[in-house]
């Protein structure tokens, strides 16, 4: 099954309107690391690869937003911060994907700068949570779709 934009947006919907909220910065990192977690390993490298096990990854991503959200108060940052958790989480050990690796994620700037954007959208419009959710997920989606996998041959080519 390739990546879905709509298998995150659900998982971050239901973080977003979870009530019962993270005891901490920890946790909610954690939430969400395997929220994203069960997306990516849906992902397929040349069409039919998938990744080796990501609970390594996850770990990684959970505690760069954990530290991140422990100590992050502005939306620059934050949406920094984010990004390179996100591409940490694919380099914390490089993820596997057959006889490939994930060599390059280019779309870290592009999200960085998204984010920001969406948030004020959001404040701005008063929308709910799981509009921000379902916005979120699309810019992450397109974030994620620009991993990079290498494979013997050598084949290069984006994760779908």
């Amino acid at each position: 099954m390739p990546l879905t934009a709509s298998k995150l947006a659900n998982e971050i919907v239901k973080l977003a309107t979870d009530k019962q909220y993270p005891k901490d910065s920890y946790e909610a990192g954690k939430r969400w690391a395997h929220a994203y977690a069960l997306y990516a390993k849906d992902g397929r490298a040349n069409g039919s690869i998938p990744p080796a096990p990501l609970t390594t990854n996850e770990a990684a991503l959970a505690a760069a937003l954990g530290s991140l959200w422990a100590t992050c108060r502005d939306s620059a940052t934050n949406a920094q911060g984010m990004a390179s958790a996100l591409t940490i989480f694919w380099f914390s050990p490089p993820v596997v994907f057959g006889p490939g690796a994930v060599t390059a994620v280019g779309g870290t700037s592009a999200l960085q700068s998204a984010l920001p954007g969406i948030w004020a959208s959001n404040l701005a419009g008063k929308q709910s949570e799981a509009v921000c959710a379902r916005k979120l997920a699309a810019a992450i989606d397109l974030f994620t779709h620009t991993v990079i996998v290498t494979l013997p041959g050598p084949i290069v080519g984006p994760i779908s």
